[in-house]
């Protein structure tokens, strides 16, 4: 193995195993922001303590990784197909290594290619520096952060979003209440303003490889990646989508010319997973120094503790849960029918109550009349008993 060859395993392994200091102290701050005794705070330090394990174990952050990025600054007159084939041998000795589990197939005949390195994979892009110095900066990417992706074209009349400032905001802000939930939030965005479909999404790629605390030097550009970032965690999304204080650590913005009619506004994800490191060699392939800072302190804040509260009875009434518009509507519907079925049965009753009312009214008014009849009858019986005895006297 050269030298070459070695260095960029190396940066390989830093980068799957170890978070650039700039992240880790993002990620740290968003743990104290989140509530205490909350599900973001226990995500946050879950977060925390699985970096201070991959640290101490040299075991990658995470084994999911789609594709692997190469962005190269070198002299002219580099051998470029030397770097790349380095790249290529780097990546497969990192899978044997298990740094990076296998992920790659081909996509026509779906055959797994066992050294994660096939056509365009790992993509190794470059350009000309403006000295003698040889940098390669590496962005290590999994499929749910690169499917969090996302590109709108402006103006769109469906977010009433407009060609300019605010109607760029107002798509990166639907974007992040579409794909909330995916990436591995909390993460940082990367957004490209103008250019076609691909150099956008190219632009805004490029953007993930800034520092964390890293502003634009343009000044409206800085002041909406500001403004942006303290939208993003208004929104209330949180770590991994489940609510919390912290959406994003960062937003990193960039513009390029745009055709007159529209604009594109591309957005690239990448997820506290932030594995992004970059070295400068030597001439002969060597590590000469880290371009991003690195820390080997990965220490998880200690929580202050507070007086124990007083433990209030537990109520143990069985709470329902808040109905959904659905059950709403099943039970609105299901208690008018019943409310019908009882009137309808009411009215039964009262109806038959009435008839039989009706009925013994009749029966009594036929008795009174039967009685009546034989006490007339019995009147005349006795009658003509009389007057035959008197006859006979």
């Amino acid at each position: 193995m050269s030298a070459l060859e070695s260095s960029l395993l190396e940066l390989i392994r830093e980068a799957s195993t170890r978070l650039a200091d700039d992240v880790w102290q993002g990620l740290v701050s968003a743990y104290r922001s989140e509530t205490e005794d909350s599900r973001s705070k226990a995500i946050m330090r879950w977060i925390l303590e699985n970096q201070v394990t991959a640290a101490a174990e040299n075991l990658p952050i995470t084994p999911h990784t789609s594709s692997m990025h190469f962005h190269v600054e070198c002299p002219a007159g580099t051998d470029r197909a030397s770097l790349t084939e380095a790249a290529r041998v780097a990546v497969a000795n990192a899978t044997k290594d298990g740094l990076v589990s296998q992920y790659l197939v081909d996509p026509i005949s779906g055959k797994s290619l066992k050294t994660n390195v096939g056509v365009g994979m790992p993509q190794v892009h470059f350009a000309e520096a403006p000295s003698d110095a040889l940098r390669i900066r590496l962005l290590m990417k999994g499929n749910g952060a690169e499917g969090a992706g996302w590109q709108t074209v402006l103006p769109d009349v469906s977010i009433t979003a407009a060609f300019d400032l605010p109607g760029v905001r107002r798509a990166v802000l639907e974007a992040l209440i579409r794909i909330q939930g995916r990436g591995c939030g909390p993460g940082v965005i990367g957004v490209g303003i103008g250019g076609d479909r691909a150099s956008g999404m190219t632009l805004a790629h490029r953007q993930l490889f800034r520092g964390i605390g890293d502003r634009n030097s343009v000044r409206v550009i800085a002041q909406l990646e500001k403004q942006l970032l303290e939208d993003a965690n208004n929104l209330g999304i949180g770590p991994l989508g489940l609510g919390g204080k912290t959406t994003l650590l960062g937003v990193k913005i960039a513009a390029e010319s745009s055709p007159k009619e529209s604009c594109y506004v591309s957005i690239s994800y990448l997820g506290w997973t932030y594995r992004r490191q970059g070295v400068e060699l030597t001439p002969d392939g060597e590590i000469k120094t880290w371009i991003y800072p690195r820390t080997s302190n990965y220490e998880i804040p200690k929580v202050a503790t507070s007086a124990p509260k007083k433990v209030k009875p537990v109520d143990t009434t069985p709470k329902r849960r808040p109905r959904t518009a659905r059950e709403a509507l099943l039970e609105d519907a299901r208690d008018k029918a019943i409310r019908t079925v009882d009137s309808v049965s009411a009215a039964k009753a009262s109806a038959k109550g009435k008839k039989a009312k009706k009925a013994t009214k009749s029966a009594t008014s036929s008795s009174r009349s039967s009685t009546a009849a034989k006490k007339t009858a019995a009147k005349k019986k006795t009658k003509v008993a009389k007057k035959r005895t008197t006859g006979k006297g």
